[in-house]
This record gives structure tokens, C-alpha cells and sequence, in this order.
């Protein structure tokens, strides 16, 4: 077992992502999503990201330098992340979503022209230190089945949710509509370990407990018909409702 400290592993990060373009700003923002799911269990949207994530601003697959600009007054509106990382997007929706909180009460940001943005209860949780409640969900490629089907039509869609709960801490929920999200059968197929059966089809249909075969599969919804349903009503907010990419 290699045991890395923290700081040592943030400042790898940061300096990484400093050298492929992003400004310090951004690249500490992409850092701390990284290294606070990793902290929090969540392997699968850590650190293990970083060389997806550095090979897509290497072919500018990835804005390294957005210039975000947000639309809409009062409570609501929302970021346009000029294609820029999905932790930087995210970060300025919660940001500005905040900082209407405490002036409206209510702060509600939509987000588009935006990248996978990691694990979604790193931006519910920048809440708590305001004393509000962090909301927090997103869209992504397909790669599920809808209940009673084979082929991917839907994405695991993730929700999370974090409410300051004074002396007792604080409550925190971050799931996505599928049984386990996808990044979890590439941990596996990395390590090359089996998946629980009841996590995926693979490519003709069938039930799996082989990693790679899960990963050319399909995943499935949490609950059948309801995992589904969760995945659609997430999809029409952070899709339809923000006129992202569906």
C-alpha cells in the first residue's frame, strides 16, 4: 500500500493542472474536487480522474481558459462555462447561487456549455459554511438502461444534497440514478476485480459480473422504474431547463 499526504497530493494536482493551462485559481478549484472525493471514499471522481481530465485540455477538448459569463438578475440564473472544467463551472454556479441565498433567500444558478464536474456533493457542501442548504445535480452521457431496457439511454445523473444541522453536523446525501455510478466499474476494471451482479448488462443484454464487460454494457437504474424516473427528472433541470447539451 503507497500512502500519499494530503498537501503532497494537492500540490501534485495543482501544479499538473497548472502546467497543461488552467490559471492557479481554476486549477485549485479542480483540485479540491478531486482530492475531497478521494478524502470522502468516492475513488471513482478522485485523483484517478486527473490523467482523463489532463488529456482533454492537452487537445482542447476542454476550454483551459473560460471566460464565464452568467445571465439572469435576482434569485435565478444561470453560467455559461465557455466550455471550461466542470469543477470551475460548478464552482462559480454554487458561488453565485450563494451569494443570491443570502441576499434573496433563495439561490437557484443553472449551468451549460460545461464538463463532468466530479463528485456533486463537493458543491452542495460549500453551502454549510453560509448556514444554507446546498442542492446540487447534473446530467451526463448516456450509459444507462431505462427501466426494462438494454441499450443506454439515459445518463447516471447524480443528485446530492448537504444541510447544516448545528451540533449534529451536518446531513449529506450524493447518489446518482443509477445502482452504482460508472466510475466504479472503471475502478474495478482497473484493479481488475469483479462487480456485484445487479450493477450492469453487458453488451448483448445480459447480466454481468465482469468489469470490462460491464464498462461496454450498461449500467442500471437504482430501484427500476424509480432510478429512472430520478435520471429523467434530473436530465429536464440540468438539460432542458438550462438548454445544455442532452
Amino acid at each position: 500500500m503507497t500512502v500519499v499526504a494530503v498537501n503532497a497530493l494537492s500540490h501534485f494536482c495543482r501544479d499538473t493542472l497548472i502546467a497543461t493551462g488552467l490559471s492557479g485559481e481554476h486549477a485549485g478549484q479542480v483540485t479540491d474536487c478531486l482530492v475531497n472525493a478521494d478524502l470522502w471514499g468516492v475513488e471513482s471522481h478522485g485523483v484517478s480522474r486527473l490523467p482523463i481530465y489532463v488529456e482533454r485540455l492537452r487537445r482542447s477538448v476542454v476550454n483551459a481558459q473560460p471566460a464565464m459569463t452568467v445571465q439572469g438578475a435576482r434569485a435565478t440564473g444561470t453560467v455559461l462555462g465557455d466550455n471550461g472544467p466542470g469543477a470551475v463551472v460548478g464552482t462559480h454556479a454554487m458561488q453565485e447561487a450563494i451569494a443570491r441565498a443570502r441576499e434573496f433567500g433563495c439561490g437557484v444558478m443553472l449551468a451549460r456549455q460545461s464538463n463532468h464536474y466530479g463528485v456533486a456533493g463537493h458543491y452542495t457542501r460549500m453551502a454549510l459554511a453560509h448556514d444554507c442548504i446546498g442542492i446540487s445535480g447534473c446530467n451526463s452521457p448516456i450509459g444507462m438502461a431505462a427501466w426494462g431496457a438494454m441499450e443506454p439511454t439515459l445518463g447516471t445523473n447524480p443528485f446530492a444534497v448537504a444541510v447544516p444541522a448545528g451540533r449534529y453536523g451536518t446531513f449529506a446525501l450524493d447518489m446518482s440514478s443509477s445502482v452504482v455510478a460508472k466510475g466504479k466499474i472503471l475502478v474495478a476494471q482497473r484493479k481488475g476485480d469483479p462487480i456485484p451482479l445487479g450493477w450492469a448488462l453487458d453488451a448483448q443484454g445480459k447480466p454481468t459480473t465482469n468489469a470490462d464487460d460491464a464498462w461496454n454494457g450498461v449500467v442500471l437504474p437504482f430501484a427500476g422504474a424509480k432510478g429512472s424516473g430520478f435520471a429523467l427528472f434530473i436530465e429536464i433541470l440540468s438539460g432542458a431547463l438550462a438548454g445544455a447539451a442532452m
